[in-house]
């Protein structure tokens, strides 16, 4: 289906069954594969609409989003609570000899460096949400994450766009 964020609407594009698990064995395909080939079918339709596929979390798997960019299109979609995910360095090249420095550590989500995240002004009557450019090890990629904390602290999700030039806003909506 085709979503407009703005008017808060969804219209059907096409109906496409899934193979049960036997079929795809069958054909040799992984649920992922059978996805990108659905979606490659219609990107002719798709892309001049949108380069932006929204998938469960389930998707959020490096051949999935890779198999995206081939076609064109920016994954947004949902990480699992444990994904590993990396600040990017603030650190200027310093000359010397090696590799520069990429990352800064590891995003630790219980004692997040606050500092280093735009805090999103949205009307969330249960929660906060912060938006950051960080690298995700298993998509291997930066991404926009948006990190949703509940009223209390406890819960959080992570949610994140391929398209590093969209803003928090617009993932979460």
């Amino acid at each position: 289906g085709l979503i407009d964020v703005d008017q808060k609407d969804c219209v059907s594009l096409e109906a496409i069954q899934t193979p049960n698990t036997k079929a795809l064995e069958c054909s040799g395909l992984t649920l992922v594969d059978w996805y990108l080939f659905a979606l490659d079918g219609i990107k002719k339709k798709l892309l001049p609409v949108t380069q932006y596929v929204l998938a469960d979390a389930y998707f959020s798997k490096k051949t999935f989003a890779d198999g995206l960019l081939e076609q064109g299109f920016h994954l947004i979609s949902r990480f699992r609570d444990d994904a590993v995910l990396r600040y990017p360095t603030l650190d200027k090249p310093t000359g010397k000899k090696g590799r520069p420095r990429c990352f800064d550590g590891k995003i630790d989500f219980e004692n997040m460096e606050k500092e280093r995240f735009e805090e999103l002004d949205l009307s969330m009557d249960q929660g906060k949400l912060y938006s950051i450019i960080a690298y995700s090890k298993s998509l291997k990629q930066m991404v926009r994450l948006v990190v949703w904390f509940s009223q209390d602290g406890r819960k959080r999700k992570l949610y994140f766009s391929t398209d590093t030039a969209m803003s928090g806003k617009d993932v979460i909506e």
